[in-house]
């Protein structure tokens, strides 16, 4: 781009030196002047050209950061979510497979420690301090109503 100032300049520059005579009704000075006019102007609208391409690509490189950041949040939040999916999957594949494994060692317990590991997996995953454990007969007609309640007060 900086050979077509170059060029634009050296034409301004060597434009009286080329025009000898008038052209048509003007004359030599007001040719010379006319052209060296137009070759200025020509340089400008090439130099406004390239300032607006400039300013687009300034434009589009803030909106492809503003996209990209937004990208890298979203990103973000969903390793977030997949991390803690992840982990009540693990407090529930435990509670369901560690359970059964200490079924012995779990019949010999009484009462509240009886239901402790249930208790502390539940409250994790529900992420409160208040929860109630129910046991529901599903083989007896009224299968909805709780055979058992525990209060954790």
């Amino acid at each position: 781009m900086y050979w077509a100032y170059l060029i634009l300049f050296l034409s301004m520059v060597v434009t009286p030196e080329f025009i000898r005579e008038g052209v048509l009704f003007f004359t030599e000075d007001d040719f010379e002047s006319i052209l060296i006019f137009c070759f200025g102007m020509l340089g400008l609208l090439l130099y406004l050209g390239r300032e607006s391409a400039f300013l687009m690509a300034v434009r589009e490189k803030l909106s492809l950061q503003q996209e990209a950041n937004q990208i890298r949040k979203d990103l973000s939040q969903s390793y977030s979510y997949i991390g803690e999916m992840n982990r009540r999957i693990d407090i529930v594949k435990n509670m369901v497979v560690s359970l059964p494994q200490s079924k012995a060692s779990i019949f010999k317990k009484k009462g509240r420690e009886l239901y402790d590991p249930i208790i502390d997996a539940t409250s994790l995953l529900a992420q409160s301090d208040c929860l109630a454990l129910y046991f529901a007969n599903a083989v007896s007609p009224g299968w909805m109503t709780p055979s058992r309640t525990i209060s954790l007060d």
